[in-house]
C-alpha cells in the first residue's frame, strides 16, 4: 500500500456510525489533553485524545463497543486505536508532518464529522467527511489539521499490520 491512498465513503452502516458518533460525542466520554499534535516542535495547538488500544492492551471501556471499526481490516496485528479531537481555530492550522511509527504500518483515519479540516498525505488533502475512512501507509509522512467551520474535528486513527 506504500504511497497509495484509498478512500471509502459510508464505511460503516448507519447504525454503527451512530454508535461511534454517540460514544465520542457524549459528555461522559473521557478526552485527554495532549500538548503537542505531531512532535514537541509543534508550537501551535494541542489536541484531545482517547486511547482505545495501544501496546497490545485495551485502555478504554469502549474498546469492544467499536470493534466493528477495525474487524473488516483483517489485520495481523492491531498497533493502536485512538480518537482525536481538534478544537476549532480562527485560522486552519496544518500540523507538522509525522510518521505514526518508524516502521511500515497501515493507517486508517476515520472521520466522525464533516468539517473543513483534512488529512494531508503526499501533499494531497483528504477532506474530513463523516463516515469516511482513509487508508494509507502510516509509516510515511502525513499531517492533520484543525478546523474553522465547526466546533471540533473528531476522528479515529487506527494503526495496524496487514
Amino acid at each position: 500500500m506504500k504511497n497509495k491512498v484509498k478512500i471509502v465513503d459510508n464505511y460503516l452502516s448507519k447504525e454503527n456510525f451512530k454508535t461511534i458518533e454517540q460514544i465520542t460525542g457524549s459528555s461522559r466520554f473521557a478526552w485527554f489533553y495532549c500538548p503537542h499534535v505531531a512532535s514537541i516542535e509543534d508550537k501551535y495547538g494541542f489536541y484531545l485524545a482517547h486511547t482505545f488500544f495501544d501496546k497490545n492492551q485495551a485502555f478504554s471501556a469502549h474498546f469492544k463497543d467499536i470493534s466493528f471499526l477495525w474487524e473488516p481490516l483483517n489485520a495481523r496485528a492491531l498497533l493502536r486505536v485512538k480518537a482525536n479531537l481538534y478544537t476549532s481555530t480562527n485560522k486552519l492550522i496544518v500540523h507538522s508532518p509525522h510518521k505514526d511509527y518508524p516502521f511500515e504500518n497501515q493507517g486508517m483515519v476515520y472521520s466522525i464529522n464533516d468539517c473543513d479540516g483534512y488529512t494531508l498525505i503526499n501533499n494531497k488533502k483528504y477532506a474530513s467527511k463523516k463516515n469516511r475512512a482513509i487508508f494509507f501507509e502510516a509509516g510515511e509522512y502525513h499531517s492533520s489539521t484543525t478546523c474553522t467551520d465547526t466546533e471540533v474535528r473528531r476522528n479515529i486513527n487506527i494503526n495496524y499490520i496487514k
